[in-house]
């Protein structure tokens, strides 16, 4: 198994100065290596408190990147519909330049209606405005596509700089319900990003299942491998009560502020509304022992990474730091060496 540390800041509101929670950030970061995780990943929103003072990922994770030194940088996701392509894949690729190749790209359509407003760009128009980001970066950063100087890959477009750093830069699809997402997924060796809270277990299991029938349809060379990361809000203790009790108000702190960032669309729906709504099935909260049980739960259910939301809600539940602390030294050792590659059904 790998594991990650997760963030997606939610602003107290928004004359909340940026530059604090920046440098938040940036401690959670080298925090999260200083214990041993994989990596850490960041989101990108824009226009409202969820997640919204990261609207440039890039411009973050190369901040990172200059503070950090082992630790895998993630996106966890940049919206394409709302990005121009080619500026899409020079930013990625300095990042992963300027990281001495540490880049994970997770990419997504997007859901946040506000979002899209803000832009001007039309919902109704995201599977298009997404497959033409997700085709640049496929021909240009990942490798999975016909990889050339040019953005285009027939050489008749113009010629992009920088080159990254990684010969193909590992691409995630963050998937809601979508299944012919996950199938992309799996067909092109691309990793699934699953964000469980909000679905059911049927729905959740239906997504690793086609992910994994697409890959072995695929014939993926040799030496790779089917990666599945799922992000769980985590808050761990010495007592399932003291964990219940600081991580109830930060869950419903974060659950209201999707909400109200949040505008139904269609085909999509938030259906978590508080802590009561999760606790104790689809949250990482409680003593070490019990974390680790879920965590192997998931791994039998062929998942293959954990992202963990530790520092969530406004204010971030206290003892935050302690948690994170006693994830890595109680969880981590156990199950960091468990087999890597998810079960291909």
């Amino acid at each position: 198994m790998r594991f990650h540390v997760m963030s997606i800041p939610l602003s107290a509101d928004p004359e909340t100065p940026a530059g604090p929670e920046y440098e938040r950030l940036v401690a959670l970061a080298c925090a999260a290596e200083t214990h041993g995780f994989d990596g850490f990943w960041i989101a990108e929103h824009h226009f409202n408190r969820y997640g919204g003072i990261v609207p440039l990922a890039g411009v973050l994770l190369a901040h990172l990147a200059a503070r950090t030194h082992t630790l895998r940088l993630g996106t966890a996701a940049a919206i394409l519909p709302l990005r121009d392509p080619q500026t899409t894949v020079e930013e990625f690729a300095m990042v992963d330049a300027l990281s001495g190749g540490r880049l994970e790209l997770g990419v997504g359509r997007g859901f946040v209606a506000p979002e899209f407003a803000g832009r001007g760009v039309d919902m109704a128009e995201r599977g298009p405005r997404f497959a033409a980001g997700l085709a640049a970066i496929e021909a240009y950063l990942s490798g999975s596509g016909p990889v050339g100087p040019r953005l285009d890959g027939d050489g008749s477009g113009p010629d992009l700089l920088p080159r990254p750093a990684q010969p193909r830069v590992p691409v995630w699809l963050a998937v809601s319900t979508s299944l012919d997402s996950c199938r992309h997924a799996g067909t092109a060796g691309h990793g699934l990003m699953l964000n469980p809270y909000n679905r059911s277990d049927d729905e959740v299991d239906a997504a690793i299942e086609a992910y994994l029938s697409a890959w072995q349809a695929a014939g993926h060379p040799d030496g790779t491998a089917p990666r599945i990361l799922a992000n769980q809000l985590m808050y761990a203790a010495t007592s399932t009560a003291e964990a219940e009790r600081h991580a109830r108000p930060a869950v419903d702190s974060y659950l209201t502020g999707v909400q109200q960032s949040f505008k139904p669309t269609a085909g999509l729906s938030l259906t978590s509304h508080g802590f009561d709504d999760l606790y104790p099935g689809k949250l990482l909260v409680g003593p070490p022992e019990l974390l680790r049980e879920k965590v192997l739960d998931w791994q039998r259910r062929g998942v293959t990474d954990i992202s963990v939301m530790s520092h969530f809600g406004s204010p971030v539940a206290a003892g935050a730091d302690e948690s994170l602390a006693l994830f890595a030294s109680e969880v981590l050792p156990h199950l960091a060496a468990a087999p890597e590659a998810a079960a291909v059904r």
